[in-house]
């Protein structure tokens, strides 16, 4: 992804656990990108009005379906993941 900003050492807080990953932006698309838990997971979030939608990109990876959107400063989201919530 050229001309964007990436940031590294993000934490991805779920209703279980935190895990550490980066976040990449270029061309309106959002990369996360975060190894471990039961993953690796490489989410590509689409631009879809005021919310980002996408799932995994790693082939062989688990199935995920994520949304998220920006709310007072910071990303929230919905995170599906074979088809458990």
């Amino acid at each position: 992804m050229d001309g964007g900003t990436r940031r590294e050492d993000v934490v991805f807080h779920f209703t279980d656990s935190d895990l550490t990953g980066s976040v990449e932006t270029a061309g309106g698309d959002m990369v996360l990108d975060i190894p471990g838990g039961d993953g690796p997971y490489r989410i590509i979030g689409r631009p879809v009005g005021h919310y980002f939608e996408g799932g995994n990109a790693v082939r062989g990876g688990n199935r995920v379906h994520a949304k998220w959107a920006e709310v007072g400063g910071e990303y929230v989201g919905i995170w599906r993941e074979e088809g458990d919530e």
